[in-house]
């Protein structure tokens, strides 16, 4: 029996429990000194190859759980992290200097820090400034209350400000999209637009789309995260999109078709200048007998042109697969 946890991190001169940074930081720090084509001592590439073999290991299974196992099993974990360690050692010292063996941190780990951080700027600010603008005193209670329930997501997001790197988010984001992972962004941009699209034409008020979300990740994160592997793949990709099919299939399957007209008013906006000032129509509108007043979305559009001499609008509904209704369409009649 062997404990391949103690004897890599031994390689490395690392204790038990080790950060990611401090794993990183080691076996940069070892690598760059024993790299072949900068050592020219006779054992520099065998103990290049072994802390490389030690960091992948450690990379996979992490510094704190003891990996212990049969001989059996040991031989052949140590074959595959050696012949990754091998085919590391065969690149040159520029390509390893330049590839996400040596970089400090990886293209989509470096994207991920800062739209973690930028989550917690959004639960902590500025949801609970949108819940009061539109709800009033309710909407910050309500805005708080999400605030408090996701606290320990914020403040974990929050705290990577100061590892965040914006010199480097941009060429990161060029990195991937052009060479890496273009299906991965895609992918993102897919689910936003369903959410935004599909979505916001469901029949579930702000408070519900907002917390459901909220409440998926919550679980996972408490409940799962300590068995997922690419939690990357999971929280960006996985998680969002499984939330939208629920919605398409919801939004495509529907029927029984129900017609909605109202009467409505502008909301209007004071814009001042120079020689004072004046309200303006914007494209948010307030229907007839509070209809839908919890409802923004449906009352918020983007069209101006189309509605700005208009005070009707004819809604066309219909009951989704899932029991939640839905928005097919609408249209400005009078």
């Amino acid at each position: 029996m062997e404990n391949l946890t103690q004897k890599y991190l031994k390689i490395l001169e690392l204790e038990k429990g080790a950060s990611d940074e401090d794993l990183k930081k080691a076996y940069r720090v070892k690598a760059k000194q024993l790299h072949p084509d900068k050592n020219k001592s006779e054992n520099a590439k065998e103990k290049f190859i072994e802390v490389s073999e030690a960091y992948q290991f450690l990379k996979k299974y992490g510094t704190k759980t003891q990996y212990v196992k049969r001989k059996t099993n040991l031989k052949s974990k140590q074959a595959i992290f050696r012949k990754k360690a091998e085919d590391i050692a065969k690149m040159k010292y520029e390509e390893f200097l330049n590839s996400k063996y040596y970089k400090p941190i990886s293209s989509l780990a470096l994207i991920s820090q800062h739209l973690h951080f930028l989550l917690g700027v959004s639960l902590i600010f500025i949801i609970p400034t949108y819940t009061t603008f539109f709800y009033g005193k309710a909407g910050l209670i309500g805005g708080l209350l999400v605030t408090v329930l996701t606290l320990p997501v914020s403040i974990e997001g929050l705290r990577l400000w100061k590892v965040l790197k914006f010199k480097e988010l941009i060429p990161s984001i060029k990195y991937i999209v052009w060479r890496k992972l273009t299906i991965y962004i895609i992918i993102i941009l897919l689910n936003l637009y369903f959410y935004l699209n599909i979505g916001f034409n469901t029949e579930l008020n702000t408070f519900v789309l907002v917390t459901i979300p909220i409440i998926i990740y919550l679980f996972t994160y408490f409940m799962l995260n300590s068995y997922i592997k690419s939690k990357i793949l999971l929280y960006l990709f996985i998680i969002p999109s499984l939330i939208n099919l629920a919605f398409i299939i919801n939004y495509v399957f529907s029927s029984n078709q129900t017609i909605e007209v109202y009467s409505f008013k502008h909301k209007k906006i004071w814009y001042s200048g120079i020689r004072g000032g004046s309200y303006k129509k914007i494209g948010y509108i307030y229907l007839q007998d509070g209809a839908y007043e919890n409802y923004h979305w449906f009352r918020s559009f983007y069209d101006f042109d189309s509605m700005k001499d208009k005070k009707e609008i004819t809604y066309t509904f219909e009951d989704g697969l899932l029991g939640v209704r839905v928005l097919k369409k609408y249209e400005f009649t009078k």
